[in-house]
């Protein structure tokens, strides 16, 4: 994380730094400043699906998620590209932590539908059953 801030520090306009940077902190669990290089990033180039989608992961992940908010950065997402599978399958997992089954369902059936072999399906569909 220090060698990519001094790199920020020499560049600060570089894209690339700004998504290892969102990169670096997400995986070192730092999802407040994650999602504050990612959005940075974002505003050079608003169109990334998968830096949105890791933007929506981090409130998710973080102490006191956010799931409407990461809903409504996953929804960016399909309206982009309606089978991202890991849109899908991440706005699967939110609707899920929501209680939202119906939802959760309707997604999944699309991730189904656009990526059968996805390894994460099972899953998804076992934790929708739990809510029901």
């Amino acid at each position: 994380i220090e060698f990519l801030k001094n790199a920020n520090s020499i560049q600060p306009e570089n894209y690339e730094v700004m998504v290892n940077l969102g990169n670096a902190n997400f995986d070192a669990g730092n999802y407040a400043e994650a999602e504050k290089w990612y959005s940075s990033g974002l505003a050079k180039k608003p169109d990334d699906l998968n830096v949105r989608t890791d933007l929506g992961l981090t409130f998710i992940f973080r102490e006191k998620p956010d799931y409407d908010r990461a809903v409504a950065e996953f929804k960016r997402v399909l309206d982009a590209d309606p089978n991202h599978a890991q849109a899908l399958q991440n706005i699967t997992v939110a609707y899920t932590k929501k209680a939202d089954a119906a939802n959760a369902q309707t997604m999944v059936a699309r991730l189904e539908k656009s990526d059968p072999q996805n390894t994460a399906l099972a899953k998804l569909k076992e934790d929708i059953a739990k809510l029901k």
